[in-house]
């Protein structure tokens, strides 16, 4: 598990077969060890074999394990597999799987939710929850976390010291204690009666090629919007304060006369408070200066005396 370890860290720096403790496996890290036990074993045979017709989806062959639910689709042929020898039991939702979530913090008030955008990191902690990268902050509780094809699998719970590690409670814990959570009581113990949980009748539409295919788009795509996004520092309520904004260009010319900035950037004005500077990504503090801000919107504009990364195309005038 080492050696795999240090293989697919040397695309990705982040993965680990053991990322809690380093020492435990995950989810992943176990069907990988079991998998190196049966071959070490001499076990590593073909463990079913399936055929099924496609025009009428008749099973022709089910060899050592039982399909159900065969259905056909727009993209092929969907069905559950159960193999009757060394079933191994897999989430729905792997890891680093993308993920949306929704929330409206208690630190603004505002109409429209935040969304932010994330993968999955951890499957299950030692508290139970599912850890994501998408950022909370105060009064996000309670908020949906979505995978890409709109379904909840988590809830909004807390968040640690480190921006990255966010908290959420697996939709299937509520599923199992949903009758209990009707019930207007105050439980100082988990509920006794529980819900069955079933299998997940959409797990069949969650493919590795749907998930190589989104993977790859996404870090194409965060390539090209990485040299938009630097970080900001200032002093909130007397304590250092670290947000990431985005450099935004408007074709505006009386804007660009008015702001009299190289370039300009867009961030959270909850988030920036005073003697604010641009962190570049050699280490180097760039001052600026707060040209607007708003707190309805909880929005700032900052101007730069000189160019620091690629613009993002922005329909900004003096109007807006």
């Amino acid at each position: 598990m080492e050696a795999i370890n240090k293989r697919e860290q040397a695309n990705d720096s982040t993965y680990s077969l053991t990322p809690n403790d380093k020492t435990h496996p995950d989810n992943d890290g176990h069907l990988v060890m079991a998998y190196l036990f049966l071959k070490a074993q001499g076990l590593a045979g073909k463990i079913a074999d399936i055929s099924i017709y496609g025009p009428d989806r008749r099973v022709l062959k089910a060899e050592n394990c039982n399909v159900t639910q065969v259905s056909a689709t727009t993209n092929g042929i969907s069905f559950n597999y159960l193999a009757k020898s060394l079933p191994y039991p897999l989430d729905t939702v792997p890891r680093s799987w993308p993920c949306i979530s929704i929330a409206y913090p208690e630190s603004v008030e505002q109409r429209k939710p935040n969304v932010r955008f994330g993968k999955i990191t951890i499957l299950k902690n030692q508290y139970g929850f599912v850890e994501s990268s998408c950022i909370m902050e105060p009064g996000d509780s309670g908020g949906p976390l979505f995978d890409l094809y709109g379904r909840v699998i988590g809830i909004h719970s807390g968040i640690q010291a480190p921006e990255d590690v966010n908290y959420e409670v697996p939709v299937d814990t509520y599923r199992k204690y949903w009758s209990a959570l009707n019930k207007a009581e105050n439980y100082k113990a988990m509920p006794v009666d529980t819900d069955l949980v079933t299998e997940d009748t959409g797990a069949g539409q969650i493919t590795e090629t749907a998930v190589g295919v989104q993977k790859t788009m996404l870090n194409k795509m965060g390539q090209k919007l990485s040299g938009s996004c630097l970080k900001i520092k200032s002093i909130v309520d007397g304590k250092e304060q670290t947000i990431i904004g985005t450099i935004i260009a408007t074709d505006d010319p009386k804007l660009k006369m008015r702001l009299s900035s190289k370039q300009i950037v867009i961030s959270k004005s909850s988030m920036v408070g005073e003697n604010p500077v641009i962190v570049t990504a050699n280490g180097q503090f760039i001052k600026c200066t707060i040209i607007a801000q708003s707190r309805k919107d909880d929005l700032v504009i900052l101007g730069l005396a000189k160019a620091l990364g690629r613009e993002l195309s922005w329909a900004l005038s003096i109007r807006s």
